[in-house]
């Protein structure tokens, strides 16, 4: 399993020179741990297990749904496989 990597807002703030309004907190104490974040308003007002719930429960359900087809791709290449013994 990959380790969880984190950064805290004050070093993406500092790094990228952004101009603070308002924090609820020390923008230190804030961890940003998702390497990829497509509403960054939202992880940044700290609705992050919100949003990693949801991908979450979405990676699971496309895996399961990969899984099914797989499973179901190599039913059908062990049902050509039987025809072709039968045929012989």
């Amino acid at each position: 399993m990959a380790s969880k990597y984190s950064v805290s807002l004050k070093k993406i703030i500092d790094v990228h020179s952004f101009s603070v309004l308002y924090t609820p907190c020390d923008t230190a104490e804030i961890m940003i741990t998702m390497q990829e974040v497509i509403r960054p308003g939202l992880i940044l007002s700290g609705y992050d297990d919100a949003v990693s719930k949801v991908r979450a429960e979405r990676e699971e359900a496309e895996n399961a749904a990969r899984q099914l087809y797989e499973e179901r791709k190599l039913d059908i290449e062990r049902k050509k496989a039987e025809r072709k013994m039968k045929k012989r």
